[in-house]
């Protein structure tokens, strides 16, 4: 591991019509998002306004990495919108209810219908409108990882077991559970087992079951995404289309790895003013390769759309 280095993160706003992108900011990169947009937001604000000439409020739309009371208290003070989504862990009560009071949505025309339910819930001191939505595909994936997971860890747990027979005065029961959640980590299935781990005189015994409550749980998580927004005009239909809009920011992102495009990392520099050159000199490249599959598209000489979001 390497100590010496300078991490840097990238914030990056698009237009959501062709990807051009409108704004960007370096932080370092040990700051939480929370505090990192929550400082960035008024500059994001000045910089969309100046490029777009379009006064009227902004939607932000983030990811729950980003959520804090100081940022919903500020966009509820100005005259901007937010979409964010909320994590899964706080909300076992939406997401156990059941699929038959959910009603479907055509998000592309020709695709099929996504089930979505509509409540509301008091979250950051005030009534929220909330959005579940559920994918099928994406629950049978995670259905599968999870089930696959658990085939393979009987083995490793059996060999635990034995080795925890043998262990001596070096190991204390609380060194012996940290193994066994490090051994649980590999295969991502930690919290769906209860460790328990007995010193019996000068040996030690060790028992590893299956929480099928907290499986359950999780299972009932899967292929859910619960959205939470202040646009109570938009209808269902256009809150998931924005949400889902943001993968065209990710595309960005990987433009800005690209071998062949930007490659902005890694940056070969170490003083903040040749950094923030070098993070300038790449927005450009991804400027011009925007405004070229623009100008391409324009002229049919590519298919589909690229159409862009904010993040």
């Amino acid at each position: 591991m390497k100590d010496n280095l300078r991490h840097i993160g990238l914030a990056l706003a698009v237009d959501r019509d062709w990807g051009v992108p409108l704004f960007f900011r370096l932080y370092p990169a040990n700051e939480h998002d929370s505090r990192v947009i929550h400082k960035i937001l008024d500059a994001l604000y000045e910089q969309i306004h100046s490029c777009t000439g379009d006064k009227r409020g902004v939607t932000l739309v983030f990811d729950k990495g980003n959520n804090s009371e100081d940022l919903i208290d500020r966009l509820e003070e100005s005259r901007h919108h937010f979409i964010g989504s909320r994590s899964h862990y706080h909300h076992d009560d939406l997401c156990g209810i059941p699929l038959e009071q959910y009603h479907g949505i055509l998000i592309e025309p020709g695709g099929g219908e996504l089930p979505v339910y509509e409540t509301t819930r008091e979250l950051y001191g005030k009534l929220r409108r909330i959005l579940i939505t559920y994918n099928k595909a994406t629950m049978r994936r995670k259905v599968f990882r999870l089930e696959h997971a658990m085939e393979m860890a009987p083995k490793a747990v059996s060999e635990f077991r034995r080795s925890v027979k043998h262990a001596d005065g070096r190991f204390t029961e609380e060194s012996l559970r940290r193994q066994a959640e490090d051994m649980l980590d590999r295969w991502h299935i930690r919290p769906f087992f209860d460790i328990e781990i007995i010193r019996s005189g000068e040996y030690f015994k060790a028992g590893i079951r299956k929480n099928h409550t907290t499986i359950g749980k999780a299972v009932k998580r899967f292929g859910k995404t619960i959205l939470l927004t202040n646009r109570e005009t938009l209808s269902p239909e256009e809150i998931v289309k924005v949400y889902r809009d943001r993968y065209f920011i990710e595309n960005a992102f990987r433009i800005t790895k690209s071998d062949h495009f930007v490659k902005m990392d890694p940056a070969f520099h170490w003083t903040d003013s040749k950094i923030r050159a070098h993070a300038l000199t790449c927005m450009i490249a991804l400027l011009l390769v925007k405004l070229s599959h623009r100008r391409a598209q324009k002229m049919d000489m590519t298919k589909g759309s690229n159409r862009s979001c904010m993040n």
